[in-house]
């Protein structure tokens, strides 16, 4: 059995509705929300998947996705779409890739009901928009039968408005600066206050995690005053002291920020 279509949801958003791209909407408006922003009437709406359970696969999805409401603001219509399409997209890829691994990781446990069923959930939480961008993350909890304990890891979703196209940390500093040495040393020392702080010893950090490389840094949100850089469980720390985040302050990041980047204008002087 295929994973179900996501549909999302109607949901009233100031005097407009959010467009429905399916032609039959859920049964239940499930979890909507919408975020309400002076200045601006873009509003994320937040998008429901479907609970599917496949007995016979012991395995169960439930999504939840950020999708933009395009009739809130029609000259942006076209890079909502797109934003949105693009999304979709990449969820459906991720639910895909699960329902493959859960299927295979099924086979042997068929008489061992009280394992209970492999799981993959999505939530959609702390979006920022205005009239330029559109930042969120997702955590995604997975469980796979047999395994000795689920994992998390995040998703983000950073969007120019003015294009439809995703925002990669190389569009938000100026190539001609270390920005990556900066950014290492900042999430480095965050890092250590922070396991300090719950009691984990700050020597067990894995410090490849947060060495000056792109790739330890492109799970970002921007929010309105800073950027906030996430860590799942395994990047920086072992599983069991779970996943870290990093606020770095636009103030402090400006010398190394690209001045016509999409974080240019966030957080004021």
């Amino acid at each position: 059995m295929r994973w179900t279509a996501l549909l999302p949801v109607f949901l009233a958003v100031l005097t407009a509705m959010a467009a429905c791209t399916s032609p039959e909407p859920p049964d239940e408006a499930v979890g909507a929300t919408e975020v309400a922003l002076e200045d601006t009437m873009v509003v994320p709406v937040l998008a429901v998947a479907r609970l599917e359970i496949e007995p016979e696969n012991r395995l169960e999805v439930e999504f939840t996705y950020p999708q933009l409401n395009p009739s809130a603001a029609p000259e942006l219509a076209p890079m909502l779409d797109a934003v949105n399409a693009d999304i979709a997209a990449r969820i459906a890829a991720e639910v895909d890739s699960f329902l493959v691994w859960a299927r295979e990781s099924a086979v042997g446990y068929e008489d061992n009901p009280e394992l209970g069923h492999s799981s993959l959930e999505g939530a959609f939480a702390n979006p920022f928009v205005n009239d330029r961008l559109f930042s969120a993350s997702q955590e995604v909890y997975t469980y796979m039968l047999g395994a000795a304990h689920p994992n998390t890891t995040t998703l983000v979703y950073n969007y120019d408005l003015g294009t439809g196209a995703r925002i990669e940390l190389g569009d938000l500093f100026d190539g001609a600066t270390a920005y990556l040495d900066s950014l290492s040393a900042w999430a480095g020392a965050a890092l250590v206050a922070e396991a300090e702080q719950r009691g984990f010893d700050a020597d067990g950090l894995f410090s490849e995690g947060f060495a000056p490389t792109a790739e330890n840094f492109a799970r970002f949100t921007l929010g309105p005053d800073s950027l906030t850089l996430h860590f799942p469980p395994y990047t920086v720390a072992p599983y069991v002291a779970g996943p870290f985040t990093v606020s770095l302050a636009y103030s402090d990041l400006r010398p190394v920020l690209m001045d016509t980047g999409p974080a240019a204008t966030l957080g004021g002087e």
